[in-house]
């Protein structure tokens, strides 16, 4: 039996501040425990226990924390939530809850952007439209009223949409006309600079703000577009009949350095070039295309050198050096050990693998697929599948050579039979350490589930699922309880009933065998 209580039912927190919960655990059993502690009805991510495992020996009693800590954002919604701690024992199953309440306090908390931040305006088109997103970042309902103005008070606004109720992660985007006052034939173009902004209307406290820009054009400035466009024509028509030679704007290898025998990429790019020519001292690339690529072998370390020609002529040589080193020897794997333990196991069951393995770049277990760290000896998992299951192992090495080893592992069904308890009693307690006296009066109990047969032995046979039988050793004796399910597969328990070696001095010992029994556990199982 255990015992849980709460320092309090009730908490308050705002959004990302920490609340701490303090509760008591108790063990009123006669034996040690452990108990597992969660709290449910509230978001996982919201919750810190620093001890999720308690253990008490019996008639221990411990307090302990629980930090309880929604996030600063709009899922932490407020209002109340109940929850419940709950702690259930690891040995019995008992399960304990206590109900508590969390009150989550609101914060408020306004965003706003314009987009674009600058929009321009014509002659014409004097009005421009920018949208206006407000976002209600914090997590309770807010009621806003929208504004907009500039220094210089040289242009009118105009919302879609003055009043705006946002609920807590909500965001609206809300269209703002904007145009200037006045609109010039002739003139510069004029940048005004203008705020929008949000205040709460529960709340004038709460407010956020931003910049706009509105640029506008008058229709046309003759004197400046006239000597642009004569600006423009001339530069036009000396650049384009300039004779130039061309460029090498670039010219690289895809790597500095490379094993001998293997390929580089040479690219480059130039400007005004017809074609490219590249040598490399014994080979000669030409025509090539103005701008492109080329794959070539590098032998030894070798320097390449481009030139682009056009009509005009041609450009400055472009060299660029490749260093060619030997090959590295990469050794093969070797798998020096291999083996999976237990031999046998049910489906469920933990299997460890150990293996030695030089020269490996990457472990494989197949049929798994599990991939093993390099840098271990050993690993778990699970068998997840019945048979005579014959397991691979594949070391691969850094230039993708490999080598595999085998090992076999029996793997079977578990047994639906489940054993709740068995257990040895003198005058209703539990057998002493120090043992029992000979022929002393033991009772044995039991209680087994989904099991076709039960046996005891030595002696005692078939029995029934629950029952239980007195036994008087003579010396001391190991009690095997063996249950069966439907399929025959078996699960086994044992008591051990230590019997104290009789006094040698005064009497004669007694080899007639391993004592009587009598009880209520005879019978087909």
């Amino acid at each position: 039996m255990a015992r849980l209580t709460l320092t309090e039912s009730e908490l308050s927190t705002e959004p990302g501040t920490n609340v701490t919960l303090r509760y008591t655990l108790a063990n009123e059993s006669e034996t040690e425990d452990r108990f597992e502690v969660r709290v449910e009805g509230i978001d996982p991510e919201w919750v810190a226990i620093p001890v999720p495992v308690v253990k008490l020996r019996p008639g221990e009693s411990l307090t302990e924390s629980i930090h309880i800590k929604p996030p600063r954002s709009t899922e932490s919604r407020a209002g109340r939530y109940p929850f419940t701690v709950v702690a259930r024992s690891l040995e019995t199953g008992e399960t304990l809850e206590r109900a508590a309440f969390l009150d989550v306090l609101p914060f408020e908390l306004l965003s706003m952007e314009v987009e674009p931040k600058r929009q321009s305006s014509g002659y014409f088109t004097k009005q421009s439209t920018f949208g206006v997103t407000i976002a209600n970042l914090g997590n309770t309902e807010v009621n806003v009223q929208l504004f907009a103005d500039d220094p210089e008070d040289a242009c009118t606004y105009q919302y879609a949409q003055e009043w705006v109720m946002l609920a807590p992660g909500q965001q609206r985007t809300i269209a703002l006309q904007v145009q200037p006052r006045s609109s010039p034939l002739i003139g510069t173009p004029k940048l005004y600079g203008f705020s929008v902004s949000a205040r709460g209307v529960d709340n004038p406290r709460l407010s956020a703000s931003t910049q706009g820009q509105l640029e506008h054009r008058a229709l046309l400035t003759p004197a400046a577009l006239a000597a642009s466009l004569l600006f423009i024509l001339l530069a036009f028509v000396w650049y384009m009949l300039r004779p130039m030679p061309p460029e090498i704007n670039s010219f690289a290898p895809s790597a500095s350095t490379v094993q001998e025998g293997e390929s580089v990429t040479l690219t480059w790019s130039t400007t005004r070039a017809d074609s490219v020519v590249i040598t490399d001292g014994d080979r000669i690339w030409a025509q090539l295309s103005p701008n492109g690529s080329i794959k070539v072998t590098v032998p030894r370390t070798l320097t390449f050198s481009a030139k682009a020609v056009n009509g005009v002529g041609q450009s400055r040589e472009v060299k660029v050096t490749v260093t060619a080193v030997p090959p590295t020897q990469i050794p093969e794997p070797v798998i020096k050990t291999f083996s999976i333990s237990p031999k046998s196991a049910n489906v469920g069951d933990t299997l460890t693998v150990r293996y030695e393995v030089e020269n490996a770049a990457r472990i494989l277990l197949q049929p798994i697929g599990l991939e093993l760290p390099i840098n271990l000896t050993q690993f778990e998992f699970q068998a997840d599948k019945p048979g005579a299951i014959e397991y691979r192992l594949i070391a691969y090495s850094a230039d993708g050579k490999a080598t595999d080893a085998r090992f076999k592992v029996q793997v079977d069904q578990p047994s639906q039979a489940r054993i709740i308890e068995f257990r040895a009693l003198q005058s209703g307690l539990p057998i002493p350490e120090e043992g029992v006296e000979p022929y002393s009066r033991v009772t044995l109990e039991w209680q087994v589930e989904n099991a076709a047969r039960v046996d005891i032995s030595p002696g005692l046979g078939r029995v029934n699922a629950t029952g239980s039988v007195e036994v008087f050793p003579e010396r001391t004796t190991t009690y095997t309880l063996t249950a069966k399910d439907a399929n025959g597969k078996p699960v086994t328990a044992q008591i051990t009933i230590v019997v104290k070696e009789p006094p040698t001095a005064g009497g004669v010992r007694s080899d007639s065998g391993g004592g009587g029994s009598a009880g209520s556990g005879g019978g087909g199982g």
